[in-house]
């Protein structure tokens, strides 16, 4: 039996408050937060053909929700590794935008070296070392969202230590 926008309306529409509550946690701004919810939705209604089969709406909502912020901060966040690999190469960059890209990631690295431990080791794996959060969680005998916690919160200080300057 296809998943009909009633079945839409009732199972998902209903979770809109707190997928926006995680987005503007997530993002840390109304706007984006707006945005991120609407993406979401749209996702969910493009593949309502395979809603019937989620047994936890509530659950794949927040999981989907999560994942495309995720992913939005990762393409906002220049110092990721698997990012880094996808930039244009040096090469090609003007040298404007090589020498800001430079500049940047001089300031990064100042900055990371600032931290104490253990956030200087947990930056330094998950974004230098590309290291999966598990695996850093037990190199540094961690639960693996204590490590995300710390992530989050190392990310948000260095958003707003660059933006300050």
């Amino acid at each position: 039996m296809p998943y009909t926008e009633d079945d839409f309306a009732r199972h998902y529409l209903p979770q809109r408050p707190r997928v926006l509550q995680l987005c503007r946690q997530m993002l840390g701004n109304s706007e984006d937060a707006e945005d991120a919810c609407q993406e979401v939705y749209i996702k969910l209604w493009a593949q309502r053909t395979r809603l019937a089969e989620v047994a936890q709406p509530f659950a794949f909502v927040i999981r989907v929700a999560r994942n495309y912020c995720l992913d939005r901060l990762r393409m906002n966040f220049p110092i990721e590794l698997s990012l880094e690999e996808n930039l244009t190469p040096e090469a090609e960059l003007e040298d404007e935008g090589r020498e800001q890209r430079e500049e940047l990631l001089c300031r990064i690295e100042d900055w990371s070296h600032q931290l104490d431990e253990p956030q200087r080791s947990i930056f330094r794996l998950v974004h230098y070392e590309g290291k999966p959060h598990a695996e850093v969680a037990e190199r540094l005998g961690l639960t693996e969202v204590n490590v995300r916690v710390i992530i989050s919160r190392l990310r948000k200080k260095l958003k707003e230590q660059i933006s300050n300057e």
